[in-house]
């Protein structure tokens, strides 16, 4: 019976953030993918999710892809977090399963001609704002 039993969490490095994340591809009735992640900084997690992708892949790698996308903020907010508290991080590790996707993450950009719908999607955007193609703005909701 899992309600007497304790949940157990230790900082056993507060210099590294560790993640893992994963996905399970074409899941949902719509054809939706699904992603997991959870963070830590020695034993129990401190931050996970599990969440229907929002968008539709067209392979696992895409799906991998979405994953890591989706939990990036988290990597990002958590490190800062723990900077702003005064801890100096050396860096935080993303753990992934799926090789093809650890290539796109590692180069930012696509390695394979089977990827180049994914390199559309996921790395197109980056290239035309700092190619000076895209401006981000702010536009409250009311006037969209």
């Amino acid at each position: 019976n899992t309600k007497d039993m304790f949940l157990t969490v230790e900082a056993s490095d507060l210099k590294q953030f560790k993640w893992w994340v994963d996905s399970s591809f074409n899941v949902h009735w719509d054809s939706k993918g699904h992603s997991g992640r959870s963070g830590t900084l020695g034993k129990g997690a401190i931050i996970s999710a599990s969440q229907k992708q929002k968008v539709n892949a067209g392979s696992s790698t895409e799906s991998e892809l979405i994953a890591g996308s989706d939990a990036l903020s988290d990597v990002v907010w958590s490190r800062y977090f723990l900077i702003e508290q005064g801890y100096s991080m050396e860096l935080s590790i993303l753990h992934q399963n799926n090789e093809s996707t650890i290539k796109l993450l590692n180069n930012g950009r696509r390695s394979s001609k089977r990827t180049k719908h994914v390199n559309n999607r996921f790395f197109a955007f980056h290239g035309k704002v700092k190619e000076g193609e895209i401006e981000v703005d702010y536009c409250p909701t009311a006037t969209m």
